[in-house]
Parts: structure tokens; C-alpha cells; sequence
């Protein structure tokens, strides 16, 4: 009944998708990239690192260098008989599913038992119709960060198994989850790694077995990136042969243009444009007003109930690590972490600071459920209360959902058929002049 709830949930989310037509985003070869792997499926190739007719019909590398589970998911789809369009916005209304899934089991490791499932729930629903939700999907067409800010859910979950008990059989989870984020969208990973290592400072501090837990957490990583590594190691070592390097890092595409300006995670207007320097910004940084606002209301209650000692320090210091997530991920968004992008080179590959609102989302829906979680800490849990809460979590829900489905929809619809949109002077043209950091160095 849970997850049918789960699914009610989503539906507003990916809504706008269930008609005949694609629609306009800023990453617009996902259907020729699908096309392409299909055709060497077809051909008996399981992995076709190259393929032809992008590069303007040279062909190139595409899947040594682009994450392909988003494209395999869809793939799933098309075996089946789906069209090409219809493989897409299937991938798509998956990744909401998995998303909310994902978050309310999360929730339901983290929030104490008399009230985790009205928190979890509340938690699933601010993460789904969190803002950079409907911009990876809808503005960008970002399918394959959308995909990793899914599966984080999945980590911070694993991470919490291994945390309250180290086994193989967690490790490997925690293996299976990472080596899908290096599969979703290396951007992701990378960065999850800042917070897999405050997690893992927090845990070993708070784990009565540290070696155990040492052991544990070192085979699921060495296993996660073994697992993937045939993807991310050819990418690492043949990058320097493709135009990566002066394409994605330099000019509109380097991270100094791209930082958010505090007062745009408060305010920012929706658009469909792109990202520019200052305020000069056609798409929008905003984390929605209702999760700003239970976030702080949940400190100003967690503060409350530590001076009213009506909180344990196992609690409080769970509680102080995601805090301190959500504000280290809003933290690198911001030219205030400029200092930390200028020597951490590899970082700069991301492009762009506000790819960590990725994590800010997973992090602003945990206070948010933490916060309905305190209200059961603060009024007590005699059955009228608890119904008071379950009323104030259901109107939390029912409000976010009303207040921000609006930006789940597509600028315009595009009313092409699978036969345009995979034709030859479609892909070795319009999607080749689009995208060609792939194409090996020296390319004119």
C-alpha cells in the first residue's frame, strides 16, 4: 500500500510525458544515442563502445566516455516493443519511481520507528518534486544525472546498513550502488565521494567494531568501481585523444561561470534558458520555499529538543551530519568554494557548481522528514497526536506537490515520429553539430 502511495505520488512528476510527442531540452540526443546502441545490439555488439554516424558520419567512441545505463534501462524498454520516443519517457517515469522508492526507505533507516512512515513519505515527496528534479528532466534533458540523483538514495542507504551492521552481504550492495552511480553519470559519483567520506568519518566515530566496518566499506568500494571499471577506465585514459578537454573546461563550459548566487537558492525564476555568470541565468536555482522552510523549522526544533534534553546524542549527531551534507553541498554551489574548484582539478571537470544541487535535494528531504519526525518527539505519540501529525504530513505533501508540479512539464512538445528523429541527416548532422566533445583531437 506503501509504494502504491509512492507511485500516486510520483504521477504528477511525469504527467506531462504520457502523450504521443517528445519534447524540447537542452541535451537533445538522447533518442539518436538510444538508436545507435540498439543498432549494435543488434549486431551482436553487448557494448559497442563506437559507433557511427555521429561526428557528422566519422563515428566516435560515444560509450567509452558516456555513462550508458540510462540507455541501456531505455533499451530494456525497446525490447520489449516500445518505440524509441516511448523507451525514453519510460526510463524517465522509472527514474521517479526509483527516486521515491529509493528516498522513502532511506527515510525509514533513519527516522525513528514510532514515526517513519508519515517522515519517509513526506521525505520521498519533497525529493521528488524537488526543483533541479524538474530541470534535469525537462529543462536540460539531463537523463543521466537525473538517473544518478535517483540512485543516491540507494548509497546514503547503504551507507547506512553498513553503519548499524558491517556484512558482506551489505558490502555488496553498497558495491552494486556505486558501480551504478559510475554507470548513471560520473559527475555524480565523483562528487559522492565528499560525502562518502564525512559519512565514513561519522560512521567509524560511531561504530563500536571500526576494523570491521573498515573491512566492510573497503571491499564494497574496490568491489563498486571493479564492477564499472570497464566503463570509467577507458574514459579516464583515452580522454586526452578527444576533444573533451578543450570543449568541456574552458569558456561557457568552465566552472567559473557557473556559481550560484545565494540569494537564487531562495529565489530564481523558472525558465528554460541556460546557465550564465552572475545572475544572467535563463533556468532556475531555486530549492522551493517549502523546503527551505521546513529544513529550518526542523533546526529550529532540533535545537529545541536538544536543550530539552528530549533527544538522545546518537540521534543528535545523525541529525548533525545531514545538516552539515545539505549545507556543504549548497556551500559548492556558491562562489564561497571557489578556493576549493581552483586546486581541486579534477572537480572541475563537473562544469558546473549547481550539478551539487544533486545532492542538496537528497539532503533538504531528509531535514524536511526529520522535521515531521520532531513533531512526533514534541507533542508525544498518544494516538490523537499521532493523527495530527499524520494530518500535518499529508497537507506537507499535498501542498509541495500542488505547489511545484507546475515546473514538470517541457517547454513545447516536438511532434516528430522515430523515423525523423533516428534519420541519417538527423544524427550525422543536427545531433553532430550539437555534440562533438567525443570526436577525437584534431578533428576540424
Amino acid at each position: 500500500m506503501l509504494y502504491l502511495s509512492l507511485l500516486i505520488i510520483s504521477i504528477p512528476a511525469f504527467l506531462s510525458l504520457l502523450n504521443p510527442w517528445y519534447f524540447s531540452m537542452h541535451d537533445f540526443q538522447h533518442i539518436a544515442r538510444l538508436f545507435l546502441l540498439d543498432q549494435g545490439l543488434l549486431h551482436g555488439y553487448f557494448f559497442p563502445r563506437w559507433v557511427d554516424m555521429l561526428g557528422f558520419n566519422f563515428g566516435y567512441p560515444l560509450f567509452n566516455f558516456y555513462p550508458p545505463l540510462i540507455y541501456y534501462i531505455s533499451e530494456l524498454f525497446r525490447l520489449l516493443g516500445a518505440s524509441y520516443i516511448w523507451s525514453i519517457k519510460a526510463m524517465i517515469i522509472l527514474g521517479y519511481g526509483v527516486g521515491a522508492v529509493g528516498m522513502y526507505i532511506l527515510g525509514t533507516r533513519i527516522y525513528p520507528e514510532h514515526s517513519r512512515k508519515v517522515a519517509s513519505l513526506v521525505a520521498a515527496t519533497l525529493f521528488t518534486f524537488f526543483t533541479y528534479h524538474a530541470t534535469l528532466v525537462y529543462v536540460r534533458g539531463a537523463f543521466a544525472e537525473f538517473w544518478g540523483m535517483n540512485i543516491l538514495p540507494f548509497s546514503f542507504l547503504s551507507l547506512e546498513l553498513l553503519r548499524e551492521k558491517p556484512t558482506i552481504k551489505r558490502a555488496v550492495f553498497f558495491a552494486i550502488t556505486l558501480a551504478l552511480l559510475m554507470l548513471s553519470h560520473v559527475f555524480v559519483a565523483f562528487p559522492f565521494i565528499l560525502f562518502f567520506i564525512l559519512y565514513s568519518i561519522y560512521s567509524i566515530l560511531n561504530t563500536p567494531g571500526k576494523v570491521r566496518y573498515l573491512k566492510h566499506i573497503s571491499l564494497g568500494g574496490l568491489l563498486g568501481t571493479t564492477l564499472s571499471a570497464f566503463y570509467w577506465l577507458p574514459s579516464m585514459l583515452e580522454r586526452k585523444f578527444t576533444l573533451v578537454d578543450s570543449i568541456l573546461t574552458k569558456e561557457l563550459a568552465s566552472y567559473t561561470v557557473h556559481f550560484v548566487q545565494p540569494i537564487q537558492l531562495w529565489q530564481s525564476s523558472w525558465g528554460y534558458g541556460g546557465s550564465g555568470a552572475g545572475f544572467a541565468d535563463g533556468m532556475s536555482f531555486q530549492l522551493g520555499k517549502i523546503h527551505i522552510a521546513l529544513a529550518t523549522l526542523s533546526v529550529i526544533l532540533f535545537v529545541f529538543l536538544v536543550i530539552k534534553k528530549k533527544i538522545d546524542t546518537k540521534y543528535a549527531i545523525r541529525y548533525t551530519v545531514y545538516a552539515t551534507m545539505l549545507l556543504l553541498s549548497l556551500f559548492m554551489t556558491t562562489e564561497y568554494s571557489k578556493f576549493i574548484w581552483d586546486v581541486a582539478y579534477p572537480l572541475q571537470y563537473l562544469q558546473f557548481p549547481w550539478r551539487f544541487l544533486t545532492f542538496a535535494g537528497v539532503f533538504i528531504a531528509i531535514l524536511g522528514g526529520f522535521f515531521v519526525q520532531q513533531l512526533f518527539q514534541l507533542l508525544g505519540t498518544n494516538k490523537k497526536k499521532e493523527v495530527v501529525v499524520w494530518v500535518i504530513g499529508l497537507c506537507i505533501m499535498v501542498g509541495t506537490i500542488f505547489q511545484y508540479n507546475k515546473y514538470f512539464k517541457p517547454e513545447s512538445y516536438i511532434k516528430k515520429t522515430d523515423a525523423e528523429l533516428t534519420s541519417f541527416s538527423e544524427i550525422a548532422w543536427n545531433v553532430s553539430s550539437s555534440s562533438f566533445e567525443f570526436s577525437p583531437k584534431g578533428t576540424p
